[in-house]
């Protein structure tokens, strides 16, 4: 059986001064079928990624630190990171977990059942699955070499209010949704991009592009990112849509799209929603 118990020993390290352990902000699980073996992944921060000088910020680049191990099992994998970490692993400020697309669709009921039962773990994480390379989306910093804590990947600020955004989710709104016989349940998926910012070179940025879709606890594939930003819409988000309107490949206007509580009516007769 796998288990993540082992994160659980950095509660009972005793009173450490700040500067003294490594602050692990951001888990990434992957999972290779052809070797049948982990990786665990861990993004650390420390103290001074995490605070702030008043009135000022350092122009010197902090670089973020992502480990890696493999193992059998997950407990191997994560007791191996363990074994070269030097200050320890701290898990208690933990806010995201990242899992990949193989793990997805190769041990995502045996991981999400360890990952439920785990104390060690909040019910609070954020949750997202992602196609690239973890080492990539742990590595990348927010704009202006600002630390990792300002992408999506771990800032609290939810996307509400923020123009055609993908919603985050919880964890435990995900459970409640995955366990619900009749409920659907998404992850969000997210990406990289490298063309839309450029300074002396490509500047990448952390994005949400599409959400993992599951009912009856099977994956039942994607949600592209316009067809996602709609479900979130729906699901009474508070957002606003931009649509264009053509005529014969002509634009002719443009116009917003919100409301606090939309309203979805089906006529039988036509068919279809209005």
């Amino acid at each position: 059986m796998i288990n993540l118990l082992v994160l659980g020993l950095t509660g009972c390290t005793g009173s450490k001064n700040i500067q003294d352990l490594t602050y692990i902000v951001a888990i990434g699980l992957d999972y290779d079928e052809t070797k049948d073996e982990y990786t665990a992944y861990v993004q650390g921060l420390n103290f001074a990624n995490v605070a702030k000088q008043e009135g000022s910020r350092s122009t010197d680049p902090i670089p973020t630190f992502v480990g890696s191990a493999k193992g059998k099992t997950l407990n191997m994998a994560v007791s191996n990171l363990y074994r070269v970490s030097r200050p320890p692993l701290f898990f208690g400020h933990t806010k995201t977990l990242v899992l990949s697309g193989n793990l997805l669709q190769y041990k995502f009921k045996e991981v999400l059942e360890d990952v439920g039962r785990n104390r060690s773990l909040r019910p609070s994480l954020e949750l997202f699955v992602t196609d690239v390379g973890m080492e990539d989306i742990f590595s990348t910093k927010g704009l202006f070499d600002y630390p990792p804590v300002y992408t999506v990947l771990l800032t609290e600020e939810k996307s509400e209010g923020i123009q055609n955004d993908i919603d985050s989710t919880s964890l435990m709104h995900f459970l409640r949704e995955y366990y619900e016989p009749m409920g659907t349940a998404m992850i969000p998926k997210i990406n990289i991009d490298r063309h839309s910012w450029h300074a002396d070179e490509e500047i990448p940025s952390l994005y949400l592009d599409s959400y993992s879709v599951f009912q009856g606890e099977t994956l039942k594939g994607e949600i592209s990112a316009d067809d996602s930003m709609t479900v979130d819409w729906l699901r009474n988000k508070k957002n606003t849509l931009d649509y264009a309107l053509y005529d014969e490949g002509n634009i002719l206007s443009t116009f917003k799209l919100s409301a606090d509580k939309p309203k979805v009516k089906y006529d039988k007769t036509f068919r279809s929603f209005r």
